[in-house]
């Protein structure tokens, strides 16, 4: 049952280090920055509002993305 599951983590470890890697190079503009075009989605309250915000009717409150929540 151990080495099983030492098994189970190393094999775990072994497929998730290239996806790592894969999910770190952007491709490039011709330019050479990165591509940045594509679907985003917020996984967080920042959807709603990106500084501290009080909960709204249909909105959720939330801490904000804005360093000391003051946008320059």
């Amino acid at each position: 049952m151990r080495h099983g599951f030492a098994c189970v983590i190393a094999a775990a470890v072994l497929v998730a280090a290239p996806v790592a890697a894969a999910a770190q190079a952007l491709p490039r503009t011709s330019d050479g920055r990165p591509n940045l075009q594509g679907i985003w989605q917020v996984l967080n309250t920042a959807a709603w509002d990106i500084q501290d915000h009080q909960a709204r009717l249909g909105e959720p409150a939330g801490q904000g993305v804005v360093e000391s929540n003051e946008l320059p």
